[in-house]
């Protein structure tokens, strides 16, 4: 941080001006887009890999580590997930990473830690900020974590929402369908919540999952799926064959 270049703009935590969160929103969009194909170079520089493939195969691993945290919980509430309930959320979290998958949107540069107090706005360019959550996996994931900051810290701005996925959608649509871009939306929340907790890879460390606020910390992101899961299915969401 103490050799990095000034970028020349503010925080976008300390800007309350819609336009300059549409402006982070197309950029976003326009970095993700010039970085198609160039995901190995990526991944061989170390960013983390969350492709639907390798989602799709630590769903059950992850799930079954979960089913055991949740009968380690000890206050209720809040309420634990029985290993019903995890399995119907592995079938739709499945069903959503083959949606997704379906639609053929290219795996591009993400942002895992994608907040307001990484995005720097400038007059003429937004730059993007401590990248030591960099993955390579759908990108949809990353505006989704934008979205999530914005909905929880920043409520005055909740009512422009669909102005920043508009500006968002735009830039994709250059290179990609409509359809492709709109029918991505609604699998997003969901996946962007599991893609985050399973990462860090906490949930693989068997001493790490010792302490009580991780367990907590993993059992809430694993509720949260949940939730996603079930608006997901209300109504129900299908994908094309």
């Amino acid at each position: 941080g103490w050799l990095m270049k000034d970028a020349g703009g503010l925080c976008l935590d300390e800007l309350e001006d819609c336009s300059a969160w549409k402006r982070a929103a197309t950029a976003l969009a326009a970095l993700q887009i010039r970085s198609i194909g160039k995901t190995g170079r990526l991944l061989e520089a170390g960013c983390k890999d969350l492709c639907i493939s390798t989602l799709l195969a630590l769903v059950d691993p992850f799930l079954d580590v979960m089913a055991d945290l949740m009968k380690e919980q000890r206050k209720i509430p809040p309420p634990t997930l029985s290993r019903e309930e995890l399995s119907e959320l592995s079938a739709t979290l499945k069903q959503a990473l083959q949606c997704l998958a379906a639609l053929r949107m290219s795996d591009t540069l993400g942002h895992s830690d994608f907040n307001p107090g990484n995005i720097i706005v400038g007059r003429e360019r937004c730059v993007f900020i401590d990248w030591a959550e960099a993955h390579v996996g759908h990108p949809f994931l990353t505006f989704e974590y934008f979205l999530a900051h914005l909905r929880k810290d920043y409520p005055h701005l909740v009512p422009f929402e669909s102005d920043f996925r508009s500006a968002y959608s735009d830039t994709w649509n250059s290179i990609a369908s409509p359809e492709q871009v709109a029918e991505s939306f609604p699998f997003s929340p969901l996946v962007a919540v599991y893609a985050y907790a399973v990462s860090a890879g906490v949930w693989r460390d068997a001493e790490r999952l010792k302490v009580p606020g991780i367990q907590g910390y993993l059992r809430s992101l694993t509720r949260r799926m949940k939730q996603e899961a079930d608006l997901l299915q209300r109504p129900r969401v299908t994908c094309r064959n």
